[in-house]
């Protein structure tokens, strides 16, 4: 009986942190999906000769926590997909099922949604799609920029714990790194 009262003490006590493991541990599932969909469009435009669209919605969705789409083009040229677009071959709806307390915070350029979605092309380039040219680099030691895609775990709407930065380079390729 003691034993019991005992396990069921340190139960109480270790439950806030497990608890607060798993619902961080949201975040990084999130995260990897959104690298993941990245990655998805990188290989499809370069093993299917094709260029791929990311559209990142950071408003859409009933709770307004983002919805991030993959399109195929008919060519290899990025302005072969005009609006209205197709339906996604892929979509990671941030509203519902597992990551509805995940939100996508801030996109860099800050106007990356509708009017501007990151296109990877059949070489493997990520370029703006408004432009059909890489996106501006922010340090003039290089030539073209990237993309990034801000991720947090919010309470209601309050924003909890850190942000997450999924950053798309000029190669296509995503990496991760903890936003200051």
């Amino acid at each position: 009986m003691i034993a019991i009262a005992v396990m069921t003490a340190i139960s109480a006590l270790a439950y806030p942190t497990v608890a607060g493991g798993l619902r961080r541990q949201k975040l990084i599932d999130a995260t990897d999906e959104v690298m993941a969909l990245v990655e998805f469009a990188h290989v499809q435009a370069r093993s299917r000769n094709r260029a791929y669209v990311l559209e990142v919605n950071p408003t859409a969705g009933s709770q307004q926590h983002g919805v991030l789409s993959v399109y195929e083009a008919s060519t290899a040229r990025c302005s072969s997909l005009t609006d209205p677009l197709p339906s996604p071959i892929r979509q990671l709806d941030l509203n519902v099922g597992d990551f509805k307390d995940i939100k996508v915070t801030a996109t860099l350029p800050v106007d990356l949604s509708s009017s501007r979605r990151l296109c990877f092309t059949p070489e493997g380039r990520l370029l703006d799609t408004s432009t059909s040219q890489p996106f501006p680099a922010t340090n003039t030691a290089y030539g073209a920029g990237e993309a990034h895609i801000y991720l947090r775990r919010v309470d209601g709407s309050t924003p909890v714990d850190t942000t997450h930065r999924i950053i798309v380079s000029y190669q296509g390729l995503p990496r991760f790194e903890h936003a200051q």
